[in-house]
């Protein structure tokens, strides 16, 4: 069922960077869960493959981070942006894809994305990121972090 959630709050504690993983690809997603499973004061509090999935995923969730892909199911990830841009307020949003192109990247970023990373090249970073968002959460108002804009 492409509309599907998976939540995810097996040992979650009220304190960690609660993260939401948006992707098409089920290996993708269980790759990006392990990972970031891995690192302390982290919980994967759910995953979606599509839109309204996701959308529906992340207000039931209020994670701290998104990591979304561009293609998904019936849709992409700018549908999900767009689909929460009142709700989504201190969302760090980290698009990782395939597809690194400018044209992408630039319309990512002005849809709200804090990060654009390129899954081939930069798959790892995105453990980096949250890592650091982790370590500094509650130390800088709102969580807000500068982002990969370039």
């Amino acid at each position: 069922m492409f509309g599907s959630v998976t939540p995810d709050t097996g040992g979650m504690n009220s304190d960690n960077t609660k993260v939401f993983v948006v992707d098409d690809s089920q290996v993708v997603r269980e790759r990006l869960v392990n990972m970031l499973t891995e690192i302390d004061g982290v919980s994967v509090v759910g995953q979606a493959e599509c839109p309204v999935g996701a959308i529906d995923g992340i207000v039931s969730t209020s994670p701290d981070v998104v990591v979304l892909d561009i293609h998904l199911h019936e849709g992409s990830g700018i549908d999900v942006m767009r689909g929460l841009r009142s709700r989504s307020g201190g969302i760090v949003f980290i698009v990782l894809t395939n597809f690194p192109g400018s044209q992408y990247r630039k319309a990512y970023l002005e849809a709200g994305a804090n990060y654009f990373l390129d899954k081939l090249n930069e798959f790892k970073k995105v453990a980096e990121i949250i890592s650091s968002l982790a370590s500094t959460r509650g130390t800088e108002p709102n969580g807000s972090a500068a982002g990969n804009r370039s």
